[in-house]
């Protein structure tokens, strides 16, 4: 049995730790950021996983959006650990515990890491209270040991050692999906549904319509239909079940997906723009229902709130257009132009591209010898992402086609070094390079950066700013031409 104890906030799901829960929490990320979830988070949130799939009792104490997180499919999950034993085979260490989202160091310090030197790796995986030392003979592994950091002694031999994937991604299962046998318990479900609804407003702020690619608010109805509300019996040190004198209903918020207002514009998929007047019950055949009242110019149409997704809110300027007709033809004949502009528009970038397929660019193959040597005064060791990107971009470089990439990154992820080798193979196959950026303050930096890194290999770098006279401007340009 797998219980789970929904509460507002983060904070208080710490608390409820003494009471023998587990904190299940959030990604410390915003959501569909390419920055990765940290590791503490990353190592808490996997093993809290693993013991659910392996059936494990777990009492966990987390918020309603976490509960909604989309997370890896449980299948693939299992599918993904690595188990290995004394005398089994590891091939490519270095493959495999990159392709399972651990990052290459040269000592092994913190959950995610892992080493490779020589016959020795060395791999910090969720799960465990130390990392693991493997010793290999050629593919074999030879032997298995946990070890202290701070000594690098071993502490424990291993008979096996499970090593779980550290990817913390989104695809289209929950928490809910780890196991058939939950119990869902809330506690103060007023507050914990409230908190909910400012961050989802705060995110769909932030990120608009992706928020459906980060929460499956989908289960979100079943699962505070099958929650028991409870409160704390501080005495006995345990919850107890609330009693409800009638069941409760979701409010509207939970099905408005874009925290529409009455009198706002809103946006019908099939009849277009029209004012939103509110909520209204009404009885049919089927019984009583809520509706969404929308007013169009010669009508109104009461639309079912499960129907939600049809409606948007108009984002544009309000004073820039009409209410449309519910029996006219102008919202028709506006997404019939729309289309026929996508459509044309993506005509075109088809051209496009077929052209630049046809084009003949230079092949820049450089110099491997110079190259490595080159790689090799960089002071850091390079992560995974770094030399999955090297290596595209100077694969672009070698081929005959023109190079159409856009490298992404936060600051400090090591972008400038990418640049760098591709800089490099461009200097030594022949050629010039321009390096453009947006300020002058970064432009010393690199600069700087650049002299101390290629002057050694006999690569004249100048700097082109408006720092510089019109007379030393004219020099570097002269020494270009050259």
């Amino acid at each position: 049995m797998v219980e789970i104890l929904l509460v507002p906030s983060e904070k208080e799901a710490e608390e409820y730790q003494s009471l023998g829960y587990v904190h299940y929490p959030p990604r410390d990320v915003l959501p569909l950021e390419e920055i990765p979830v940290s590791p503490p988070v990353r190592k808490k949130r996997l093993e809290i996983l693993w013991k659910i799939l392996n059936g494990e009792n777990v009492k966990i104490v987390t918020t309603l959006k976490t509960l909604l997180e989309k997370l890896m499919d449980p299948q693939k999950f299992l599918n993904l650990v690595l188990c290995v034993k004394p005398g089994g085979i590891l091939r490519e260490p270095e493959i495999t515990l990159s392709s399972l989202g651990y990052e290459r160091t040269y000592m092994v310090q913190l959950v995610g890491e892992f080493s490779v030197r020589g016959s020795i790796v060395d791999v910090f995986t969720p799960g465990y209270p130390k990392p693991a030392r493997l010793e290999l003979f050629d593919d074999k592994v030879e032997e298995i040991r946990l070890f202290d950091v701070s000594t690098q002694r071993s502490v424990e031999k291993l008979n096996e050692l499970l090593i779980l994937p550290f990817e913390d991604v989104m695809e289209d299962a929950t928490l809910l999906d780890y196991s058939s046998n939950f119990l869902i318990l809330v506690m103060d479900k007023e507050a914990v549904i409230e908190e909910y609804l400012r961050h989802r407003k705060e995110m769909k702020s932030l990120i608009g319509e992706n928020y459906k690619q980060a929460f499956k608010e989908e289960i979100l109805e079943k699962v505070l239909n099958e929650a028991r509300e409870v409160r704390l019996d501080i005495d006995r040190r345990r919850f107890v079940h609330v009693e409800k004198e009638e069941e409760d209903t979701l409010p509207l918020s939970l099905y408005d997906l874009d925290e529409i207002n009455e009198g706002d514009l809103v946006v019908h998929k099939d009849h277009g723009i029209a004012v939103f007047e509110g909520v209204v019950r009404l009885r049919n055949v089927l019984g009583e229902k809520d509706y969404l009242k929308l007013r169009y110019e010669d009508a109104v149409l009461y639309v079912p709130v499960e129907r939600i997704e049809k409606i948007h809110k108009y984002i544009g300027d309000p004073s820039q257009v009409s209410v449309d007709r519910l029996g006219g033809t102008r919202w028709k004949q506006t997404v019939q132009r729309v289309r026929e502009d996508l459509e044309r528009r993506i005509r075109e970038l088809v051209e496009l591209y077929m052209k630049r397929q046809t084009i003949r660019g230079l092949s820049l193959t450089g110099d491997p010898e110079l190259e490595e040597k080159f790689a090799q005064t960089f002071p850091y060791i390079e992560t995974s992402d770094q030399l999955r990107s090297i290596e595209e971009v100077l694969e672009d470089l070698a081929s005959e086609k023109p190079m159409d990439r856009l490298l992404c990154g936060d600051s400090g992820f090591g972008k400038t070094e990418v640049a760098l080798r591709a800089i490099f193979r461009t200097v030594v196959s022949g050629k010039q390079v321009a390096v453009l950026v947006p300020t002058t303050v970064l432009a010393r930096q690199h600069y700087e950066n650049f002299k101390e890194r290629l002057e050694p290999f006999g690569v004249k770098v100048e700097l082109l700013d408006g720092s510089r006279t019109t007379a030393e401007k004219q020099i570097v340009l002269e020494k270009l031409k050259n």
